[in-house]
């Protein structure tokens, strides 16, 4: 029986850089609206990722920095995306924003353009990958926004930084 040669399938998807040396790619649908210089409000004592908001469409959403997560300077407010994500099939709709550094741009993925996640991969990141492909010579990570936006992820972050700090301070 002769083989039968697959198609790959192409899917267009939006190229979101959110920091100055990491992108991340999310489905057309995903991105809500793109926002150049949004009014930001600080949210004092949230915590340093995630700490501010933006009125969109008459509700607050959080704004995300995920420069902040790989130890970058944190971005300005010149644009950011509101994205929308569902915890559950079946929930209503969430909102949140990620900053970017610079505007969206629409990509075509493929699975030939998948790939090995690198070992100078953001650790921080690796709980929310579901794919990883190549792009312009640059790794860009599908990532899961409900894990993202989740509870659970933002105490991730508290727990993964308590352990550095203690592992500086047991080490001095």
């Amino acid at each position: 029986m002769p083989e039968i040669e697959r198609q790959s399938e192409i899917t267009s998807a939006w190229l979101l850089a959110v920091s100055r040396s990491f992108s991340i790619a999310v489905a057309q649908v995903v991105v809500a609206e793109y926002i150049l210089e949004p009014e930001l409000k600080l949210v004092p004592g949230s915590i340093d990722y995630c700490n501010q908001v933006v009125n969109w469409r008459g509700e607050f959403i959080p704004v995300m920095d995920l420069s902040v997560l790989f130890g970058e300077e944190a971005l300005d407010s010149s644009s950011i995306a509101v994205i929308a994500y569902q915890e559950y099939q079946g929930q209503s709709l969430q909102y949140a924003a990620l900053k970017l550094s610079r505007g969206v741009e629409q990509i075509e993925v493929s699975d030939e353009s998948m790939c090995d996640i690198p070992e100078d991969f953001p650790e921080i990141m690796r709980p929310l990958i579901d794919s990883i492909f190549s792009h312009d010579d640059q790794v860009v990570a599908v990532i899961n926004l409900a894990d993202l936006c989740n509870e659970g992820y933002s105490d991730y972050i508290l727990a993964m930084r308590r352990y550095q700090i203690e592992k500086v301070e047991s080490a001095a």
